[in-house]
């Protein structure tokens, strides 16, 4: 039995500094983590990975461009990133915990268990309604203001079971996952008009909204108006009735005794959301007299009940109870491994994420060196969105 203690990973940008996905991973054979988004991958013998995960933030434009530094304290300001926009803005965050893995291959059969915690959030928004969010209208007085964005955000809990079948140049496995959902908050539609008149500030706004909701992290009290926020929920998810299932299915086929293509699609599954499945509408014209629009991500750094205060001001819901079904974000892999000698590895790889209503691609190159019978070091380099320069290192 080996224990697989983890990955030291530095992260070297040339443009930006950034947490994402180790994809490098995938390429250490040797550890029970390659085989994640691969089922197929599994090293020999019986493997217990001790507890792990990453964090990926990413947005257009930079969010490290809004961060300043006042009496000692970072403060996130949004505003200062209204002269970067080049065109619609946009945020991703994800996360992924990893408490429990365990595999085991022998002969021609492997068996894994798996436990994951997986959250995402995608924010996007038209410019113009970005400004007004950071701005607010005084700036755009006497100018029609379209607004339109999407909004996705889920938590859900995995626990996998796989079974794979290895003989000699080719293996195939495919794990079911058991789907368990904490938090729901999807758009389906996102659009409105905002115009501020130059005499008197007389605002006007009209709204077609409409979200889905279900879970704990965030709640809305339709008859005072207010919103609130469990943060435990997105951490320390409670089991609940949103039940659903997914499949990874994952191929290894050697071509010579050094070189071997694989491939795989992950995340192919739904879940049904039952526990506190609302929809959200907001369909309003409505005419304010004498008002500027104070925006809820102004000069100010981000705080929930400023947040909160100005959705209130600006934005009710009609609830109504209604169940629904989401699907999860597939992701589809294919790599190439060649050994050129005991010591020397190199391999490319192919990486297209299904996120909702956007495809985002990421190509890589690896290369690894063993130094003695120890230490192994590698290097990933990865093109992904508009980033050309990702450079990984291992050891």
């Amino acid at each position: 039995m080996s224990k697989t203690f983890g990955v030291i990973w530095i992260l070297l940008m040339a443009w930006q500094v950034q947490s994402q996905n180790d994809w490098s991973v995938h390429f250490l054979t040797d550890l029970i983590q390659s085989g994640n988004n691969n089922p197929a991958q599994v090293p020999q013998g019986l493997h217990i990975a001790l507890p792990g995960g990453y964090v990926q933030l990413h947005s257009m434009p930079e969010l490290s461009k809004a961060y300043v530094r006042e009496n000692g304290q970072n403060r996130l300001l949004l505003s200062r990133l209204t002269d970067q926009l080049t065109g619609d803005f946009k945020a991703q965050a994800q996360y992924q915990l990893e408490p429990l893995m365990i595999s085991y291959l022998k002969n021609k059969l492997s068996y894994g268990v798996q436990y994951q915690q997986t959250g995402e959030l995608i924010v996007s928004t038209n410019s113009s309604a970005f400004r007004l969010l950071t701005q607010g209208n005084a700036l755009q007085v006497g100018d029609t203001i379209p607004l339109s964005g999407t909004l996705q955000s889920q938590v859900y809990q995995k626990l996998g079971f796989s079974v794979g079948y290895h003989i000699p140049y080719f293996s195939i496995a495919v794990r079911l996952n058991l789907l368990n959902g904490a938090h729901y908050l999807s758009s389906s539609q996102i659009a409105g008009q905002l115009y501020t008149d130059t005499d008197g500030y007389a605002t006007y706004l009209n709204t077609d909204l409409v979200l889905r909701h279900a879970g704990d992290l965030v709640n809305y009290d339709p008859a005072a108006n207010e919103y609130s926020l469990d943060y435990q929920s997105a951490f320390f998810p409670k089991p609940s009735n949103n039940w659903g299932a997914s499949i990874d299915i994952g191929t290894k086929l050697y071509l010579s005794r050094i070189f071997y293509i694989a491939a795989s699609a992950k995340n192919l599954g739904r879940i049904f959301w039952r526990s506190g499945a609302e929809r959200w509408t907001n369909h309003q014209e409505r005419t304010y007299n004498g008002v500027r629009i104070d925006p809820p991500f102004g000069s100010n750094s981000i705080d929930f009940p400023d947040v909160t205060d100005s959705l209130r001001q600006w934005t009710s819901w009609n609830v109504e109870n209604r169940t629904f079904q989401s699907g999860t974000s597939p992701v589809i892999q294919l790599s190439m491994h060649y050994t050129i000698d005991e010591h020397l590895k190199f391999g490319l790889m192919y990486v297209r994420e299904y996120e909702e209503k956007t495809n985002i691609p990421l190509f890589g190159a690896y290369f690894s060196a063993k130094v003695g019978n120890a230490i192994e070091l590698g290097t990933l380099y990865s093109t992904k969105n508009d980033q050309w320069l990702n450079l990984g290192f291992h050891t």
